[in-house]
């Protein structure tokens, strides 16, 4: 039976946050007119989620480096909700003559398989596909009795649907990832209990009402170092930089198996070529510089090896297609 996905539960996907806002302006970088670098005196980044919380802060790090760049004023426009579907929608209706670009996430690959009225290949281009990216990690609590993810692993098949995990909803990056290790392990059932959040999640496990989670790096891995949860393994192909001793799932007993989170900035499908050309040199040049790789690392991610455009089309329109089948398979769709 399919399984249809409130706007509610859709909202799971848009990041954390309290504070709603729209349109602030970054301190100490407004400037009154436009430079020779770019055809406007502002440039404004659509944020997929609230105010305040991670996708915030790091869109906000990355518009104070767009404005030293370019000479200009940048923006915050945050549109939160329906799993960054409507900041997605507002940024694809934007005038493409460089007054906005906008941060996508791998989440939209979701609610684009989830049939949501959303064509991630033609409504954007991008400047740069995957600027950043972050492991999940597998966590329990520090006083489990599973000490490894064979461990635990082990413990699900032997009971099936009895132990239960966090995530931020059915069809999440979270749930994507648990689901995507099912595939490759098979034989796993545990009960996904889903919140509106993934700090939410890790409250949760914190306060021993999970088994166990899986939580994107930056939002777990502060709980791991101050020893209230346990990381058993990280989801990526190779170690976190930031938790270099938690062996990778591949490592732990299912070879081959990766699922990282990713994100990146667009601009509207028709920006012309130059405005994405000059764009595309700034963050070349950003992603050189060591305290801003130093801020992006604190938080939880890594700037991944530079890729051309066709590289990353090439790689989304296969995400699309393996996780549109992966939805299909859960009976999962958008509401």
């Amino acid at each position: 039976m399919s399984q249809k996905l409130t706007r509610r539960t859709l909202l799971a996907f848009a990041g954390q946050g309290t504070l709603a806002t729209a349109g602030c302006a970054l301190p100490g970088v407004s400037l009154a007119q436009s430079s020779p670098n770019w055809p406007l005196d502002t440039l404004k980044i659509m944020v997929p989620a609230p105010a305040g919380g991670g996708v915030d802060l790091y869109c906000r790090k990355t518009g104070e480096r767009l404005a030293s760049h370019l000479g200009i004023s940048v923006v915050m426009d945050n549109k939160a909700g329906a799993g960054g579907l409507l900041g997605a929608k507002a940024l694809s209706a934007s005038a493409p003559d460089g007054s906005a670009i906008g941060f996508l996430h791998s989440g939209l690959v979701s609610v684009q398989a989830m049939g949501a009225k959303l064509d991630l290949m033609s409504e954007f281009r991008p400047v740069v596909g995957r600027y950043n990216e972050s492991q999940f990690i597998v966590a329990v609590h520090a006083e489990s009795k599973y000490k490894t993810f064979a461990d635990l692993i082990k413990d699900i098949a032997a009971k099936p649907g009895k132990l239960n995990y966090g995530t931020g909803g059915l069809g999440t990056p979270a749930h994507i990832a648990f689901e995507n290790l099912r595939a490759k392990v098979g034989n796993l059932n545990a009960q996904d209990v889903p919140f509106k959040g993934a700090i939410e999640a890790v409250n949760a496990l914190v306060a021993k009402d999970l088994d166990f989670m899986l939580g994107v790096l930056s939002t777990v891995q502060v709980q791991v170092k101050t020893g209230r949860l346990r990381a058993l393994a990280v989801t990526g192909a190779l170690r976190s930089p930031q938790l270099p001793d938690v062996p990778t799932i591949a490592e732990s007993g299912v070879p081959g198996y990766s699922h990282v989170s990713w994100s990146g900035f667009f601009a509207p499908a028709k920006m012309p070529d130059r405005l994405v050309a000059n764009l595309q040199g700034v963050f070349a040049k950003m992603a050189k510089e060591a305290d801003y790789l130093a801020f992006i690392a604190a938080n939880g991610g890594q700037i991944p090896p530079a890729e051309t455009v066709a590289e990353f089309q090439a790689f989304l329109r296969e995400s699309i297609t393996n996780e549109t089948a992966v939805m299909a398979k859960l009976g999962l769709k958008a509401g």
